[in-house]
């Protein structure tokens, strides 16, 4: 867990990851000279559980090597990448296992579930979103496709891996990229011929925030990138066929969104004459800048979040595998008491949950989340748990507090 400034979302993501079904972990924090409160939040919560490990950096460096330092320390039979601002579902680890087990893999990787640091767009997911239900073997070939522009699947170069140490070996991130040096960890695992396998099962929560810079491009990010994407086909060549034509569309793709940042640099800065030489030398690039202004003149106004609610109240979501009768409505409701809440809503756990291995119906999931959010912030909630159902389902919510009927803290 690579970290810098996290220390608003820290705690919250230290306790998701500790609360695993795998007990048998170790969590190494790599703390890139974080300058606001983030070590002391660390070091608390390493005086209750010795699962936990720092790094600590003299200096800022960037997360590849952040990452690197924390790769070099690492113990485990399994290195599972992960973000300092992020939520795992309890049985993330423990079903990624069980996949890679099955499947005799040696990298596998979840669905991303995004959600949005403010609540003001409703959530998302990388793969569920477009068509993708089944597991499938992640190749090379398909890995690089989905990391090119405009090809129409989802850019799985965001996925978080887990990914067997030995195979990874000496292999480390490279530390001149600032964006996608995930996927250039993994694009060389698979060229070298590790198997991958992809389970379309929402079990990392990805939050989306101002602060985050992955999804942020730039003229020097595109080019760092460019210089990359050359030396990995340089070093790793010759490439199969198949392998060889993803890589040259990626490459074109890149050029392309290269092209079109310095057009629009250009423009901004009134340099017509560079901007009509940027033109002349690829005119696609009209298309590109009409559908930027048409998306900017239709773009809708996304509706202020409902009020969260404010003053010394706690908000418990109480969720039921079945209507309770009203004995166990009492317990919970005295449950949720005993968690600090004072006002409650009890939701009947949707569908699914329970009854499908794989749950792949995305609106089910947005079904549990609007019972969250109709409550305020989810990270604010109690959510007491009545049923195995009911804890599968609260897995999903990025929740401050959440027991079960027996007490035992899940999340």
């Amino acid at each position: 867990m690579a970290n810098y400034r996290g220390g608003r979302f820290l705690n919250a993501a230290l306790t998701s990851a500790l609360s695993q079904t795998v007990r048998d972990i170790e969590i190494i924090v790599s703390d890139d000279a974080s300058p606001d409160n983030s070590v002391e939040i660390i070091r608390a919560i390493m005086a209750e559980d010795d699962r936990v490990r720092l790094i600590e950096a003299p200096e800022n460096g960037g997360p590849a090597k952040a990452r690197n330092r924390a790769l070099d320390a690492a113990r485990g039979e399994w290195i599972a990448i992960v973000d300092s601002d992020d939520y795992q579902h309890p049985q993330r680890l423990e079903r990624l296992l069980a996949a890679a087990r099955d499947q005799n893999a040696d990298i596998v990787a979840d669905d991303l579930l995004h959600f949005h640091d403010d609540n003001s767009q409703p959530i998302s997911f990388l793969m569920l979103d477009h068509g993708l239900t089944q597991p499938f073997e992640l190749t090379a070939e398909l890995f690089i496709r989905a990391n090119t522009a405009r090809s129409g699947l989802p850019t799985l170069g965001y996925l978080k891996p887990l990914i067997r140490r030995t195979r990874l070996g000496d292999l480390r991130y490279d530390t001149g990229l600032k964006v996608a040096e995930d996927y250039d960890l993994v694009v060389r695992l698979l060229a070298g011929g590790t198997k991958g396998y992809v389970v379309p099962d929402p079990t990392y929560l990805y939050r989306r925030h101002g602060g985050s810079i992955s999804h942020r491009m730039s003229e020097t990010i595109l080019s760092d990138m460019i210089d990359n994407h050359n030396r990995f086909v340089a070093e790793r060549g010759p490439h199969p066929a198949p392998v060889q034509a993803a890589l040259n569309a990626r490459l074109n793709g890149m050029e392309t969104d290269l092209a079109y940042e310095r057009l629009v640099a250009a423009i901004k800065a009134k340099q017509i004459t560079k901007a009509i030489g940027i033109l002349t030398r690829a005119p696609a690039l009209i298309g590109n800048l009409y559908r930027s202004f048409r998306e900017r003149s239709t773009r809708q106004v996304v509706p202020p979040a409902p009020p969260v609610p404010t003053g010394p109240k706690a908000h418990a979501l109480i969720l039921c595998d079945k209507a309770p009768d009203a004995d166990s409505l009492s317990r919970l409701n005295a449950l949720a008491m005993q968690q600090g809440a004072d006002t409650f809503a009890t939701v009947t756990v949707p569908d699914g949950f329970l009854t499908e291995p794989l749950l792949t119906d995305a609106a089910k999931y947005r079904e549990l989340w609007k019972h969250a959010e109709a409550l305020g912030n989810p990270e604010t909630l109690i959510v007491v748990c009545d049923g195995p159902a009911a804890v599968n389902a609260a897995g999903y919510l990025p929740t401050g507090i959440a027991a079960d009927i027996e007490e035992r803290p899940l999340s």
